[in-house]
C-alpha cells in the first residue's frame, strides 16, 4: 500500500486529516510544498522554527495563496526543533536540511538519537523526509543512519535504495550518495546569484526517507539508483549503479547502431534516476553489467 492510498483509505473510513510535521521549517519550503501537494488529503500541516520573522513570513504566504491548498490547514510553533513538545503521531515528518543545522558534525550519536525519536512519533505506514546539502559529512552520516535504521523491526528503508541490504557505497572509495537534477533556473534565482556566483543550474541533495512498515520483497536485481555521472566516449555509455540485489555495479552500454538523439537520451539521465537493465552481461571482470538498453523504472517509494 502506497502513502497515498493508505492517508486516503484513512479518510474514506472517517479518520481526522493527515498530520504533516515540518522540523525546522524556516520560510516554509518544504511546509507550503507539502500543502500543494497533499491537500487533496486535508492535511493538517504543524510547522516548528525557533525564528519566529520566519513563521511570520510562512505564515503570510500561506494565507496569502490558500487558493494553492484550500484544504490544508496551518499551525505554527516557535520552537526549537530538538524537542519540540507537539504530541500525537505524523502522518509525515519534514526534516528538510535541518539535521546539519541543527547537530554538528561532532554530535552524530545525538542526531541519531533525535531521528529515532522521530521515527518513534509516526503513524502506521508514516514516512520520515530527510533531506540534507549534499556533501560527503552530510551524506555519508544519512547513509551509515540508513544502514543502522534498515535492521530496525518494524521500518523499511523507502527511498532513495532499491534494497534493504547495507549501502554498498559507503566505505567503498566511490563517493557519497546523493541525487543531482538539472532545472530551469528562475529568472528570480539569477538575479540574485550576479552578486552571490553560485552554481545554481543543478540542484544536488541528500535524501532518506525512512516509513513504519514492514520492508518490501526484495527487489529485482535488474533494477538500479544511478550513483554516478553518465560518461560517453566513442564506443560506449557507461555510469554506476546501486542495484536491487544490494551490489554496487559499473553499468554500459555500447553505442554502436544508436542514433545521434539516442545516445543524448541516454546521458541525459542524471544522478537518482531509477533505470531497468535490458537483457545484461555479467562481463568478465566480475563488477560491470554491459546492457543492451536501459529504460526507465519506477522507484518502490513511488507506489
Amino acid at each position: 500500500m502506497s502513502h497515498c492510498d493508505f492517508y486516503r483509505s484513512n479518510r474514506e473510513n472517517g479518520s481526522a486529516s493527515i498530520r504533516v510535521l515540518d522540523l525546522g521549517c524556516g520560510t516554509g519550503a518544504s511546509t507550503l510544498a507539502a500543502a500543494h501537494l497533499l491537500n487533496h488529503l486535508s492535511p493538517s500541516l504543524h510547522a516548528v522554527d525557533r525564528s519566529t520573522t520566519a513563521l511570520t513570513a510562512l505564515r503570510q504566504v500561506f494565507d496569502s495563496c490558500r487558493s494553492l491548498w484550500p484544504a490544508a490547514t496551518l499551525e505554527i510553533h516557535a520552537s526549537d526543533a530538538r524537542a519540540d513538545g507537539l504530541t500525537g503521531a505524523f502522518d509525515l515528518i519534514l526534516a528538510c536540511f535541518t539535521l546539519n543545522e541543527l547537530f554538528s558534525d561532532a554530535q552524530e550519536p545525538h542526531a541519531e538519537r533525535w531521528l529515532h525519536q522521530q521515527l518513534d512519533r509516526l503513524a502506521p505506514q508514516g514516512a520520515l523526509v530527510i533531506l540534507e546539502p549534499a556533501g560527503t559529512i552530510t551524506c555519508e552520516r544519512l547513509q551509515r543512519f540508513r544502514n543502522r535504521i534498515a535492521g530496525k523491526p518494524g521500518f523499511s528503508i523507502a527511498a532513495p535504495c532499491l534494497h534493504q541490504k547495507p549501502c554498498p557505497m559507503l566505505g567503498a572509495n566511490c563517493g557519497f550518495c546523493h541525487d543531482v537534477r538539472s532545472w530551469r533556473v528562475p529568472d528570480s534565482v539569477n538575479l540574485i546569484n550576479r552578486r552571490l556566483f553560485r552554481s545554481v543550474h543543478d540542484l544536488k541533495h541528500g535524501l532518506l526517507i525512512v516509513q513504519r512498515a514492514t520492508p518490501p520483497r526484495e527487489t529485482q536485481a535488474s533494477l538500479f539508483r544511478m550513483v554516478g555521472p553518465i560518461n560517453r566516449d566513442k564506443a560506449r555509455v557507461a555510469t554506476y549503479g546501486c542495484c536491487g540485489d544490494g551490489t554496487l555495479r559499473k553499468i554500459e552500454q555500447m553505442t554502436r547502431g544508436l542514433s545521434r538523439p539516442q545516445i543524448d537520451a541516454l546521458a541525459s539521465h542524471e544522478r537518482g534516476d531509477c533505470l531497468r537493465l535490458v537483457n545484461p552481461r555479467l562481463l568478465g571482470d566480475g563488477r560491470t553489467w554491459r546492457v543492451e538498453a536501459l529504460e526507465p523504472a519506477y522507484h518502490p517509494a513511488a507506489h
